[in-house]
């Protein structure tokens, strides 16, 4: 699988806190987050990724990767999180969202997402290529 980082769709975002890339081969867009990130952060990625991405046949799933980030927040914050994604439904009720997690905390908040409502698929992973697999074998 083949990065485009040339791609039209590749750019950096909450200035040079991470980036947006393409993979052309299977249709996946992956964020990757550097650094602490906050729920309000979060949230700015999603709408940003919501405006810049909209629905698309070209785009066949999501990879957050936070290998190279943390969520800054306590897990119980999840909801947050949950009550974001039910309010953007229209988007992502047409992906898969796979979570790439360096930490047991990153891995906890993921899971508490993905277990909170059945409206939207994300899933934790530990490594991009297992989350890139998923995502692409599936949409």
């Amino acid at each position: 699988m083949q990065i485009d980082n040339s791609s039209p769709i590749s750019k950096p975002f909450m200035e040079n806190k991470g980036s947006f890339q393409y993979v052309t081969d299977s249709g996946v867009l992956i964020v990757k987050c550097l650094g602490d990130v906050s729920i309000k952060g979060l949230s700015f990625i999603w709408e940003e990724i919501a405006q810049e991405f909209p629905v698309s046949s070209r785009i066949k799933g999501v990879v957050f990767d936070l290998s190279s980030g943390n969520f800054a927040f306590p897990a119980p914050d999840h909801g947050r999180i949950v009550g974001f994604l039910k309010k953007h439904h229209d988007f992502f009720r047409h992906y898969r969202v796979g979570v790439v997690a360096n930490s047991p905390h990153n891995i906890v908040v993921a899971m508490l997402v993905a277990r909170a409502d059945s409206n939207y698929c994300v899933r934790p992973f530990t490594t991009l290529k297992a989350a890139l697999h998923w995502v692409k074998d599936t949409a």
